[in-house]
């Protein structure tokens, strides 16, 4: 062989293989450049702690110390007044002894009792039956405006103002009515025979109130028993008769507009007879349960009696 030919050659292999080994440096270059799919995706966070919130507004129980009328005063208010009373004996430099706590706790849950018990009967309002006798007291009313949806039947006299008249109409219309017994009745002899604005309504008149109703009219329907005629009225041109639908009862307007300043009278008299009376009256009226603890009072009482007296720092130390 031509040795320029063999050199040649030998260097073209070399060049080839040199271009190969070049072309899988770069393609491994550019795989390791570009991540992939997985190395793309964002790594999963890890789950952090979530600490469950504490709510304030969690009710914790309180010990209680007693019950006034369902409502609990809590061992914490005779802890506080148990405390100033401590203090208290501490300036004045008198011995409290732990048999004195517990005779002082009982002394000052008392005394809670009491102003319990007075707040709730001087601040309680007035029931509604309080302050309707308290306005039929002042103006003699009844404060219930009864209703009543009534139909009427009108007869005019063959001659207006003539008693003679007015009492022939009257029996025509009492005998006519006696037909009646159903409201349906009624009004279909009302749309023959009425005289009245309402006949072709069948003598409907709708609701009226017992305060609007003229004293003569007021007696006959108010005194009816519902779903009946009245008796036959006589009237200066003719004679009427009624049909009682029904009854409801109502507030009357006027004691509506004054119920406000009523009540506010009857909470000044109810504080009046608060300050007149002694809270063992109230007492013995209220429900009041003390806790286990203070089952066995010092002074043996029944409950609703009245509390022994709270003795002074100086009584208490002999």
């Amino acid at each position: 062989m031509n040795p320029p030919l063999a050199s040649i050659k030998f260097c073209m292999r070399n060049v080839v293989t040199l271009f190969v080994v070049l072309s899988l440096v770069a393609g491994c270059d550019k795989k390791t450049s570009e991540p992939s799919e997985v190395q793309q995706r964002p790594a999963p966070k890890a789950v952090e702690k979530i600490e469950e919130p504490q709510n304030p507004e969690r009710p914790v129980l309180m010990p209680v110390a007693a019950w006034v009328n369902d409502d609990p005063i809590y061992e914490l208010e005779v802890d506080k007044h148990v405390s100033e009373l401590t203090t208290l004996y501490q300036n004045i430099r008198l011995p409290v002894s732990q048999q004195l706590k517990l005779a002082k706790r009982r002394q000052v849950l008392d005394r809670l009792i009491d102003q319990r018990i007075a707040k709730e009967v001087g601040t309680s309002a007035p029931n509604e039956d309080d302050v309707r006798t308290y306005y039929q007291q002042l103006t003699d009313a009844n404060p219930v405006d009864r209703r009543a949806r009534v139909s009427s039947i009108i007869m005019r006299a063959d001659i207006p103002g003539d008693a003679q008249s007015i009492d022939t109409a009257q029996r025509r219309l009492r005998m006519l009515v006696s037909k009646a017994k159903t409201p349906s009745q009624f009004a279909a002899l009302a749309r023959i025979h009425s005289k009245g604005p309402t006949a072709n309504l069948g003598g409907e008149i709708g609701w009226i109130r017992e305060s609007d109703t003229i004293a003569a009219s007021k007696a006959a329907i108010f005194g009816a028993k519902p779903n009946s005629a009245t008796e036959v009225l006589k009237s200066p041109v003719g004679v009427q008769v009624f049909w009682v639908h029904e009854f409801e009862e109502d507030l009357s307007e006027a004691y509506v507009a004054i119920r406000p300043e009523l009540e506010a009278m009857l909470r000044q008299r109810q504080m009046a007879e608060v300050k007149s009376r002694s809270v063992k009256d109230w007492r013995a009226k209220a429900k009041i349960k003390y806790a286990e603890r203070y089952a066995t009072p010092r002074n043996p009482q029944k409950d609703g009696g009245a509390p022994s007296r709270s003795t002074s720092p100086r009584e208490a130390a002999q």
